[in-house]
């Protein structure tokens, strides 16, 4: 029966199951399986891998893929604001010109945060990064980048809130557990973007780039696209560029409008 990685080295995301349940068929994945599991003080195949069919990656995933916004008490906080945010919308879909970029936004729909931080939160499992930097066998890197990639997509939509955009000529930088640095400033503020730099411990890895946020109103659904160049470089001169898939945010429900005879439109 097939099995899969369940792990906190690998995050809980969603997606990461393709990705193990074609790298255990391969036999490719036993490397990483038995360092992590020294690693984790596990013991057995048993201790770390379940059966798929009954293994759930995520509390929040929803039935059709992707995340489900569950925290009721957040919808209600801004239920408010969003009925202010598409009345701002209606306004600029009248005139044919709508991003949602540009479009100011109640503060209660804002995180704390600036992008410039919010950036960084897909990358929180550098080491995996780190451990790809080790790796001489090729495909074996290739595996243990998709996965640093692939298990930091469910912190993307995490707070559910939006960010504030960074002024121009802000930076920001931390240092990590592990010993990777990372790098921020913000380059342009229309339109805005910011640029970045990893790097391992050691200077085994680079990853920069640019990153240029994009925003679409689309029917039912919000579509979000993170342009830019990204690239990460090992230190034995390999070099990998990645393209960010696009996000969607989508409503279960449709707003019905009525006009003050009664009929819907």
């Amino acid at each position: 029966m097939a099995k899969l990685f369940r792990g906190s080295s690998f995050g809980s995301g969603l997606p990461t199951k393709e990705v193990f349940r074609e790298s255990l068929s391969s036999g490719i994945c036993n490397t990483m399986h038995r360092s992590l599991s020294a690693e984790n003080g596990l013991k057995s195949d048993e201790d770390s891998f379940e059966d798929a069919a009954e293994t759930l990656m995520h509390p929040d995933a929803h039935e059709e893929g992707g995340l489900a916004m569950n925290n009721r008490a957040l919808l209600e906080q801004q239920r408010g604001a969003i009925f202010e945010l598409i009345r701002d919308m209606g306004k600029q879909l009248l005139t044919g010109h709508i991003n949602l970029v540009n479009l100011s936004m109640p503060v209660k729909m804002f995180e704390p945060r600036s992008y410039l931080e919010k950036l960084s939160d897909v990358w929180v499992h550098s080491r995996i990064l780190t451990r790809a930097a080790a790796c001489d066998d090729p495909v074996l890197r290739m595996k243990w980048l998709i996965t640093w990639f692939v298990a930091g997509l469910q912190h993307v939509f995490q707070s559910w809130r939006k960010p504030f955009n960074p002024i121009l000529g802000e930076t920001w930088q931390a240092t990590l557990d592990d010993g990777v640095t990372v790098f921020f400033e913000q380059l342009t503020h229309h339109p805005p973007v910011s640029a970045f730099q990893m790097i391992g411990p050691g200077n085994s890895f680079e990853f920069a780039g640019y990153s240029q946020p994009e925003v679409q109103y689309k029917g039912n659904a919000v579509k979000t696209t993170a342009r830019g160049k990204r690239r990460v470089t090992f230190a034995d001169g390999t070099v990998v560029e990645i393209t960010y898939p696009k996000y969607y945010l989508r409503g279960d429900k449709a707003l019905e409008a009525h006009s003050s005879s009664g009929k819907s439109f």
